[in-house]
């Protein structure tokens, strides 16, 4: 299970690549199809937990496990907003929510309340680091380093490739796409 999983990252890794939104050396493959750079750079998990084996090297582990989890909470509130975009385009638009193959249940509400968990729970999700004799850097870092990278990489990106936020009213919708 743990190769297919390798796998499914390469070639996910390989599909950005060839899509422009990862690093064109990322595209060469073996002459059997393999896209080894990808390979290799998802390989590079598996051996972190080789960590583990050192006494303190616990503390790495968490680490990591703090980076994850702030960034799957992170991917949760992009979805928010990227739901909220799209219910405002459909208003703009004059569609109804109801013309779609999929009605969401209490939308779009359910998004605003996720949001706004979502927020609080990354926001004081290390708050323990600040309390009284339990500040560490290393541990500080760890919680919140997602949340200052990620507006950072997409802002970069922004301005990198000097894309624009689309207006509801100008968001690609036709009826071939319901």
């Amino acid at each position: 299970m743990l190769i297919n999983c390798r796998y499914c990252a390469s070639r996910t890794l390989y599909s950005l690549s060839l899509d422009g939104h990862a690093p064109r050396f990322l595209r060469k493959t073996t002459k059997r199809g393999v896209p080894i750079w990808c390979f290799c750079i998802t390989m590079i998990f598996p051996f972190i937990s080789f960590l583990a084996i050192g006494t303190s090297s616990g503390q790495v582990i968490t680490w990591l496990a703090n980076l994850t989890q702030a960034s799957q909470i992170i991917d949760y509130i992009c979805m928010c907003i990227i739901y909220l975009s799209f219910f405002k385009a459909l208003k703009a638009q004059g569609w109804d929510r109801k013309d779609l193959p999929y009605v969401g249940w209490a939308q779009p509400y359910c998004a605003y309340f996720g949001l706004i968990t979502m927020c609080l729970t990354v926001t004081f999700y290390g708050y323990t680091t600040f309390l009284t004799g339990w500040w560490d850097v290393g541990t500080f870092f760890s919680y919140y380093l997602m949340v200052g990278v990620c507006p950072v990489l997409y802002v970069g990106w922004k301005l990198l490739k000097k894309t624009k936020l689309v207006k509801p009213e100008e968001a690609g919708m036709s009826s071939s796409f319901f």
